[in-house]
């Protein structure tokens, strides 16, 4: 039996509302967690409420969190979610603006360094991981602020793959790193000397069989008939054609088995795809046998 459309509709709005209440609660708690200085774990709550419902607010909140933790990069990324989420029906909280100031005087202040990450060639779908960020706070290429030390900086792109560097950070002087997919190289195209040399192989072949239909063949019955009646002169011219186009045949077929060995040998050997050559993550080519 199926449900009629209205209890589907009815049912589809009591699951959404339970998933805002329950995004709501997790806010709550989330803040709560807050209040006592438990940072970690009120971030936790907040991704789980942006989870069930996504909203500019739990950004901001996260953003927060991240300032108090005094993780400046990640505070930055989730700050610069909080305004592009912000939309009529989704407002700023009304302390995003001192969230904004402080967070900039902090990256005046603080011992970080800005990074400036691209991808090469330029990609919207490009999206950045940086290995001390938790694995699904991802961003487009921008400028991010870190603090002294050893970093790796992942790009990925539909259809390109990933690319990843290795930064270190020594100082607060800027940086730029570029993330660059380079294309696979074409793989190469066969060699064609083996397949002519098998074919004109089958083309002395041909030639063979069809020497000694149209020669040798004639050229036998003249020599029979010469020795029939015991004609010596016309015995001996008949046995020399004979003998010259036979030997020809012969050639025909020597030089067809010659080509064609020759050929399957190549193609086998010297002509032969040794490797195929990828491009890793690193950019580095990795060769592998086939």
């Amino acid at each position: 039996m199926r449900c009629p459309p209205a209890v589907l509709a009815l049912l589809a709005i009591a699951t959404s509302t339970a998933r805002a209440d329950d995004a709501d609660d997790l806010v709550a708690s989330g803040q709560a967690l807050a209040k006592r200085g438990e940072y970690s774990r009120a971030i936790e709550a907040f991704k789980q409420a942006d989870a069930r419902r996504p909203r500019a607010l739990h950004a901001c909140l996260i953003a927060l969190s991240y300032t108090r933790r005094e993780l400046w990069g990640q505070a930055e990324v989730a700050l610069a979610s909080c305004h592009d989420r912000a939309r009529g029906g989704d407002p700023l909280p009304p302390w995003v603006d001192a969230l904004d100031r402080t967070l900039t005087s902090k990256l005046e202040a603080v011992d970080v360094a800005p990074i400036t990450i691209r991808v090469d060639p330029p990609s919207e779908a490009a999206v950045i991981s940086i290995s001390s960020f938790s694995p699904d706070e991802t961003f487009a290429p921008r400028v991010v602020h870190l603090a002294p030390g050893t970093y790796t900086v992942t790009a990925t792109v539909p259809g390109r793959g990933r690319v990843a560097r290795t930064v270190v950070v020594a100082d607060r002087a800027p940086r730029e790193v570029t993330l660059r997919f380079v294309s696979p190289a074409p793989a190469a195209r066969p060699s064609r000397v083996p397949w002519l040399l098998v074919g004109a192989g089958g083309v002395l072949a041909v030639g063979g069989v069809a020497c000694d239909l149209l020669a040798v063949q004639p050229a036998r019955s003249r020599l029979e008939q010469a020795a029939a009646v015991r004609d010596g002169a016309a015995w001996v011219e008949a046995s020399r054609r004979f003998d010259r186009r036979r030997a020809l045949t012969i050639g025909l077929f020597a030089g067809a088995a010659l080509a064609a060995s020759v050929g399957v040998v190549l193609r086998f050997t010297v002509f032969r795809q040794q490797a195929a050559v990828t491009v890793g993550a690193d950019g580095v080519a990795l060769v592998g046998a086939m």
